[in-house]
């Protein structure tokens, strides 16, 4: 079995069950009003290191863009912008006709390589990101998020 044949087709990384299954719990999360703290810390990373993991503030910036408060948004985390407009055309695929599924799959397979690198290109900015501001917290700057 050649390691191109073991690799998750494009289409089933960002369309799949669990990718959609996501994508619904993100809009929900974002539409249910939610006092801005629960009072409880639910990242582990901080608990552990007292700083800030590459994600903590993007439940927020989602829920803030959800309703429009752009800047507010990118305070929280700038990669909301990409969050949620990415979880409605996830979510959106429940209810797409099999054709354009079928097409969408086929297109995607094609430009499987490109999608790959830009894939691994914001997994490198979201994580550089997590890492800039962990050692920028760590020096006691002060960063809008």
């Amino acid at each position: 079995m050649s390691p191109e044949s073991r690799v998750t087709p494009p289409y089933e990384v960002f369309f799949g069950r669990w990718s959609v299954a996501v994508s619904l719990v993100i809009l929900v999360g974002a539409a249910v009003p939610l006092p801005e703290s629960l009072g409880v810390d639910l990242c582990a990373w901080r608990a552990m290191l007292g700083q800030a993991c590459p994600g903590c503030g993007l439940s927020r910036s989602v829920r803030c863009l959800a309703r429009g408060e752009f800047m507010q948004s990118v305070t929280f985390h700038p990669f909301g912008l990409l969050v949620l407009p990415y979880a409605v055309v996830a979510a959106s695929r429940l209810l797409w006709p099999a054709t354009f599924r079928a097409r969408i799959r086929e297109r995607m397979d094609r430009r499987r390589v490109v999608i790959r690198r830009v894939g691994g290109v914001l997994l490198a900015l979201f994580l550089g990101f997590g890492v800039v501001r962990f050692i920028l917290g760590k020096l006691s700057i002060w960063i809008p998020f």
